[in-house]
């Protein structure tokens, strides 16, 4: 079985573009658009180098291709007739195409690489296809979601925010937010008002936060995250890129990484109490899975 997975899409919100060649159940080649074409992330194409180079690394055609792996089985019946006549002018011939829930997708990439037989899965972002974050419990050879949250509750989304608030760009520089933590005051400021968890449940106070309905379009990167009450509230405004960086802006964001991370921890310490769980999965995006690696090493009821 030769199954051919892809990432990315016809809009300029679809980053990470790739392709990954799976046969009889090993990768066999995986390489991301960004590392072919030079720009970076590759946005709002499909991966038309990279499926070239996976197929060229493994010698085989695309009509040797049993299966097209896909996330967007949300994005309608439409999409898969756009997806056919893609792969049909680009490589004249389009294999069965199979589309997955974006949230299976992380899950499954850690859950069945771990090698556990039986775990907690978390999949957490800033959305895809509405959906912020997801848990699951994996068990032998399947998943099943326990519970999935949609937007605007998500981590991604506060974490994105208090990035763009800093003077960086969201869905990109979030790494710079968690350098930057560590010039900071980690109790300079409360984000209780902002983000919290209670009982298994994420609540981020909508008051502060500009609204997109769950399955719309994430706002693009140059359209801010807060609005004007988040401003006010912060009693400064937002740091203008390449502006000099001061103590305040340390303080935030050394402060929303110690929320950010406490919350977290609480979260997923929720869910082990109410499975009996301890082996716990992390996936979604990578500035989240940072985020909790050095303070879930440190908890001693998680495995």
């Amino acid at each position: 079985m030769v199954i051919l997975g892809i990432n990315g899409g016809f809009g300029q919100g679809y980053q990470d573009v790739s392709a990954c060649l799976v046969i009889n159940g090993r990768v066999a080649a995986a390489i991301e658009e960004e590392r072919l074409n030079r720009v970076k992330f590759a946005p709002g194409r499909l991966p038309y180098l990279s499926v070239r180079e996976v197929l060229s690394f493994t010698g085989l055609s695309i009509e040797n291709v049993d299966i097209v792996a896909f996330h967007g089985a949300t994005w309608g019946d439409d999409f898969e007739g756009k997806l056919t006549a893609y792969f049909t002018a680009y490589f004249g011939h389009c294999p069965t195409i199979k589309r997955y829930h974006h949230h299976d997708c992380h899950a499954a990439g850690t859950y069945f690489s771990s090698g556990f037989e039986e775990s907690l899965v978390f999949s957490m972002d800033n959305s895809g296809v509405g959906v912020s974050i997801q848990v699951s419990a994996g068990k032998g050879n399947s998943l099943s979601t326990l519970k999935r949250f949609d937007r605007p509750t998500s981590f991604g989304l506060f974490y994105s925010l208090i990035t763009q608030y800093c003077g960086f760009v969201k869905d990109s520089d979030e790494y710079k937010l968690m350098g930057l933590a560590a010039y900071g005051n980690p109790h300079a400021y409360d984000f209780s008002w902002l983000l919290n968890h209670n009982e298994g449940n994420i609540v981020l106070n909508t008051d502060y936060v500009q609204i997109v309905p769950p399955l719309a379009p994430s706002l693009h990167r140059d359209e801010m995250n807060f609005n004007p009450s988040f401003v006010s509230k912060m009693a400064l405004g937002r740091r203008l890129p390449h502006s000099p960086m001061t103590q305040f802006y340390k303080d935030v964001a050394a402060s929303a990484q110690r929320h950010m991370e406490n919350l977290m921890v609480d979260f997923v310490r929720y869910y082990i109490n109410k499975t009996g769980i301890k082996k716990v999965c992390l996936s979604g995006g990578v500035a989240l899975n940072c985020l909790m690696n050095q303070k879930l090493m440190n908890t001693p009821d998680i495995e």
